[in-house]
């Protein structure tokens, strides 16, 4: 694999964007697939800087969207080495 090569994101985030609990939250509906985001699912999130993996706390309908919190569990870049991920689904 190439040095940069680019990370797939699940689904994108803002990591400063906190609800009451702390947890970062966005839309569903902006998930490059929704069907992989469920409650307990970890998936690859980004913010503007760099990709975090994140296990999504819940699902919360509002209105017409629906809100998914996550609970952001590598503060780091998945850019600096580390061990392979695997995704079971």
């Amino acid at each position: 694999m190439a040095k940069d090569a680019p990370v797939q994101i699940d689904i994108p985030c803002d990591i400063q964007q906190l609800d009451d609990a702390g947890h970062v939250w966005t839309v569903l509906d902006e998930a490059r697939d929704p069907a992989l985001v469920s409650a307990g699912a970890i998936l690859i999130a980004v913010d503007e800087v760099d990709p975090v993996i994140a296990r999504v706390v819940d699902l919360v309908p509002h209105g017409d969207r629906t809100i998914v919190h996550l609970e952001v569990l590598r503060a780091t870049s998945l850019r600096t080495p580390r061990p392979c991920l695997v995704r079971t689904s």
